[in-house]
């Protein structure tokens, strides 16, 4: 059974039609996860130009990290309209931020992050909290490729959410059976995203997921 379309748990459905320009419901259901992602936006670009992933590339992409004040040029907010993601000058590429949005859950929902003391004391380091944690945000960006000796524009819509992983998937992704199709797991756990552990627990969801 198709699960939710993302975009209908935030109490700004309009605002983001209009960001978008149509519809987000017109979106095929295919989402990304980039657990502890920090600053690292490479593998929109993987997806989004490999000829492979034609028929199967996500249409929106989620990401997670608790802590992203550390990612702001000169105290800035790190997700401001213009704001470069990701560069590869070799070929061409290049992301970066449209227009962002803070986005909030409707109340209804089950999702309460930072409640739990299991995740604070055990899960979280104590220094990974900043004045982003907790919030949401969704960021349209823009992507600039060279694609067969021609230049090219492609919009791509992601969320941003500043929560520990594991508080994300058991109270967010799971109780609202939000289906994953694509994880990606490269700045694994044990510091490098703020998470005192390694990521590999979220495999054992993969059928509830419904990872591909």
């Amino acid at each position: 059974m198709k699960g939710r379309n993302i975009h209908q748990f935030f109490s700004e459905q309009e605002q983001l039609n209009l960001l978008l320009g149509f519809p987000f419901s017109n979106l095929p259901y295919r989402l990304c996860w980039y657990p502890s992602a920090g600053f690292d936006f490479r593998h929109i670009p993987h997806f989004e130009l490999n000829s492979v992933f034609t028929s199967s590339k996500p249409s929106v992409y989620l990401l997670t990290d608790a802590h992203i004040s550390q990612y702001s040029q000169s105290g800035d907010f790190p997700f401001k309209p213009g704001r470069l993601l990701h560069q590869c000058e070799s070929e061409g590429i290049s992301l970066i931020v449209k227009d962002c949005i803070q986005v909030n859950f409707k109340q209804n929902l089950a999702f309460c992050p930072f409640k739990n003391e299991v995740f604070n004391n055990g899960l979280l380091h104590s220094n990974f909290h900043d004045r982003y944690s907790g919030n949401a945000f969704f960021i349209l960006t823009e992507l600039n490729a060279v694609v067969n000796y021609r230049k090219i524009k492609i919009q791509v819509p992601l969320f941003y959410f500043t929560y520990e992983n594991l508080d994300f998937l058991m109270n967010f992704l799971l109780p609202n059976k939000i289906q994953v199709n694509s994880l990606i797991n490269i700045r694994d756990g044990s510091g490098y995203g703020g998470s005192s552990y390694a990521m590999s627990f979220i495999y054992q969801f993969q059928r509830e997921l419904k990872l591909k």
